[in-house]
């Protein structure tokens, strides 16, 4: 999400306003790669995750990364 985030030049806030998500889960999304990989989020909500694609115009595949 950093790359799209800053990138459209879209604030945490202004897309939880946009997406109706709350602040905070924008905030722990943005916020999670910097975790403990044992603390990240382990799950997503598709209809979150399609409302701020939707928002960034972009794809899932653009904002979700897979490490093994």
């Amino acid at each position: 999400m950093d790359n799209y985030n800053n990138g459209e030049g879209m604030t945490m806030y202004q897309l939880a306003k946009i997406t109706g998500i709350r602040p905070n889960t924008i905030s722990q999304w943005y916020n999670d790669q910097e975790l403990p990989i044992e603390k990240r989020a382990k799950t997503i909500n598709l209809e979150y995750l399609d409302r701020v694609c939707i928002a960034l115009d972009c794809d899932s595949s653009d904002i979700i990364v897979h490490k093994k």
